[in-house]
């Protein structure tokens, strides 16, 4: 699969490298608690189903707190 067939609306890089830094920094941060990455099953599989859906929640976690620091005092 090609990068347009996965952004059919282009690429924002500045957007990318953001959310590629969060993941690089959820993931380094769930290794250091000892706990999976959805890369660490086969893809599809019912484990890595599991593990991505709890990596999902850890980014909305980081993202949320990251929001109210920025607007914490306005």
């Amino acid at each position: 699969m090609d990068q347009g067939e996965l952004f059919p609306f282009g690429v924002d890089a500045v957007l990318l490298a953001d959310a590629r830094l969060v993941a690089a920094r959820v993931s380094a941060m769930r290794r250091a608690q000892g706990q999976a990455v959805p890369s660490d099953f086969a893809e599809g599989s019912p484990e890595a189903d599991a593990v991505a859906l709890d990596f999902l929640r850890d980014i909305e976690r980081a993202l949320d707190n990251t929001s109210k620091s920025l607007t914490e005092g306005h």
